[in-house]
Formats: C-alpha cells, structure tokens, sequence
C-alpha cells in the first residue's frame, strides 16, 4: 500500500493564498509577510517560500514596498473573481501559536483551506483552549470580540463546549471531551490502537506500565482510552493505579517533576504518552539519566509527529488519516449555511504503527 503524500506547509500557505487570490480577497496588494504568518499561524519563512511560488506562477510580483505585501499581477487580478462567502468560521485551537504537533498545526490550516475553498470565510482565532484556561468570561471576550457564525473546537475541553452549547452558537469539535455534549463532532477513536499496543506490551513482559495523558482524558469523566487502558490492565491482572494513571501539571516544568518522581524508586518499563512533545521530553530525561530506549524503557506516543521517521530508532507511535476529519467538518459548515447542520459523531479509528521504541521487559 503507497503512504498518503502529505502536501508541505509551504505548499498548504500557497494555496490559501491563491485561494484568497481567486476569490478576489484582495485587490492590488496582498497583506505583509508578518500578517500573512499571524493569520495562519505559520513562520515568516514558510510565507516567503509560499509567495515565491506564487510569483513563479505569474499571480504575483515584487513587494509594494518596504515591508509591504507583493502586487497581484495582471493575471492574478484576472484570476480574482469575488465569491460571496455564506458564514465566517473561527477555529479554536488548543495550544497557543507554534506549540502543538505539527499534525495538528498541518490539519488546522488544511481545514482552513478547504472551509474557505467551499465559499466561507475563517481564520484561527487570537487565543488557544490553553490561554483561555476553560474560563468562561475569556472565552465569552473572545467571542464577542472574533464575530463569527460558527466555531470549530479543535480538542476542547467539556466545559468550553458545553459553553457554547448554552450560548446558542453552532459549534462542531474535533476530538476533545465531547461525549456528553450535544454537538456535532468528528474524533479519532485510538482505543483499539491502544489495546493493540497493552496486548504487545504484557506480551513482551511488561508490568509497570505509565500513561501520561492530559487532564482531560481523567476528569471529569473517563475518556474511552483511558477507560481501555485501565481495562487492560486488569484483563491481565495488572492493578491500575494513579502510579500508572498519573496526574501531573501539564508544562515542561510539570513532565520533569512527573518523570523524576516516576523513575526514583520503582521505575516504569513502558511508558505511554499522549503528545509528540511529552514524548520528545521523556527521551531526553531518559538520556541524562544514563537509560536508553528501547532497552531499558520502551515508549509508545499515542499520536503523531512526522520527525518519529527521522529518529533512530524511530518512535512507535498511533496515527490516523487527517483527510477525514476535514471532510467533515467543512461538510458540516456547508450544511450549517443551508440550515440542515447535524449533531452526529464521526469516528475515524487510528493505526498502532509500532517503531523501533517497543522492546522485551528488562528483568529486574
């Protein structure tokens, strides 16, 4: 089976900006380099890269000015026909700008893409889930200051939702703690990519067993993998408990303190973490410590990031095809415009993709 072919952040850039050019968004001028990488949360770098593409293509030529946006060319102004857009969306993303996965940072502007390319407007709203830090007041000032028709919550907590729920304001979540919260949703179901990775893991003699998750995956309710882990653990008689369930502050300074506490006098064989980052993190820490992977921990990331492939050894990890979750939602804002938006749930199940990071318990 050929791998899916993941279009680069530069490509992705251009197309939002050729898609602005044909919806005749602008007029003689794009926006600046700086505007440009704010509204789409992406490097200066990467803007230049993605406008020097268009410019090969005729649709644009030199700057305006100092620190000015590049002028439409003829035939870019030609491919500029004004398209009325139906709504204007804000998508919500969890962390603040340039943190998170780079999936998750690939998946934002690609639904931003296909949003605006179905004849909407959106942008990425000013502040992340993780700024708002579930307050509902900051959440309400964002929302009243970022005029929108309708929200995507990209791994929203319960709280935020259900906020918007009591507002009255469409809202469609991708992934997050949506079970008990009547909206429309689209998620990727890890829980048999999980048990797939608890049976390899007890079969390869592991008993102490870690799953650094976010809060959210514990409290209020149990998310559906934490559930599955815990049952996996007991289907072989392995007792769970918050040693292998842990609580922890969730910043760079808090993965330290969880680590150091967890590997001072019974320390895990297999840890399994949520974020590309967390994982990145506990590499390191092992590191110092003198302890390598596979051989003295193994370690499993329950998502994913494209560096695992550069790695040696490669990260075993848990992924899911994003295309999906786009189709979804941008189906859904589409519907929403016509009236007939739903509250259904889409699952897309994830893949176990086991690395070089997944080894035989070392015997005590």
């Amino acid at each position: 089976m050929h791998k899916l072919s993941r279009p680069s952040i530069i490509e992705l850039t251009a197309a939002h900006v050729r898609q602005g050019l044909q919806e005749g968004r602008w007029d003689e001028c794009l926006p600046g380099v700086r505007k440009l990488a704010s509204d789409l949360d992406v490097s200066h770098d990467t803007v230049r890269a993605a406008l020097k593409l268009l410019e090969a293509e005729g649709l644009l030529s030199a700057p305006c000015g100092a620190g000015q946006g590049r002028r439409l060319t003829a035939r870019g102004k030609k491919s500029s026909s004004a398209v009325r857009r139906s709504l204007r969306v804000g998508l919500l993303q969890p962390h603040r700008r340039g943190a998170g996965s780079a999936v998750s940072r690939e998946l934002l502007l690609e639904l931003l893409i296909s949003i605006e390319h179905s004849g909407h407007e959106c942008f990425i709203a000013s502040q992340s889930s993780e700024e708002l830090a579930d307050d509902p007041r900051r959440l309400s000032r964002l929302v009243r200051e970022s005029p929108a028709d309708a929200w995507v919550a990209y791994a929203a907590s319960q709280k935020m939702l259900e906020w918007f729920v009591k507002k009255q304001i469409p809202v469609i979540a991708i992934g997050g703690h949506s079970q008990n919260v009547p909206v429309a949703c689209t998620r990727s179901d890890n829980s048999q990519a999980l048990l797939e990775v608890m049976q390899l893991l007890v079969r390869l003699n592991h008993r102490r067993i870690v799953l650094i998750c976010p809060r959210f995956w514990r409290e209020p309710d149990l998310h559906p993998a934490a559930r599955v882990f815990i049952e996996a653990m007991s289907a072989h008689q392995l007792h769970a408990s918050s040693y292998n369930l842990p609580e922890w502050e969730e910043t760079p300074e808090g993965i330290q303190v969880l680590l150091k506490s967890l590997f001072q006098a019974t320390p895990p064989t297999a840890l399994l973490v949520f974020e590309p980052a967390v994982a990145v993190a506990a590499l390191l820490f092992l590191s110092q410590r003198g302890l390598s992977v596979p051989k003295d921990v193994s370690l499993v990331c329950l998502s994913f990031d494209p560096v695992f492939h550069q790695l040696k050894p490669a990260i075993s990890h848990v992924e899911w095809d994003g295309e999906p979750h786009i189709r979804r939602v941008t189906r859904w804002v589409s519907d929403l415009a016509k009236g007939t938006a739903d509250r259904e749930t889409k699952t897309i199940h994830a893949i176990f993709v086991r690395g070089g990071t997944v080894s035989e318990a070392r015997r005590a």
